[in-house]
């Protein structure tokens, strides 16, 4: 069995196969949002308690000096509601998933 281990993943979400094959995650929807064609979007009321909502990416080779960039837009202009959690975390995993640790809390 082989394995392909990526050093870059570069995504503009117009292609639905392209963003399955890189990206796993969960409750969001690959959709137009907030004047972008396409995002990975994590839209609706989340609340404190409810499920987390997440994307990885596919396992990847990196190393001392590699960088991480992305866009993220939160709330689309508007205020975000005191009743919806907003919390953003980044981890990371050296294991493939089993543990996480946070980039910086």
């Amino acid at each position: 069995m082989t394995s392909v281990l990526f050093n870059t993943i570069s995504l503009d979400f117009s292609n639905v196969l392209d963003v399955s094959q890189s990206l796993g995650f969960y409750l969001g929807r690959v959709q137009p949002y907030c004047q972008h064609d396409w995002t990975l979007s994590f839209t609706g009321e989340t609340t404190l308690g409810s499920s987390i909502r997440y994307v990885e990416t596919q396992s990847m080779q990196i190393g001392a000096s590699y960088t991480l960039q992305f866009s993220l837009v939160m709330g689309c202009g508007h205020k975000p509601s005191p009743h919806i959690d907003t919390q953003i975390r980044l981890e990371f995993s050296t294991n493939h998933g089993l543990t996480w640790h946070l980039v910086k809390q």
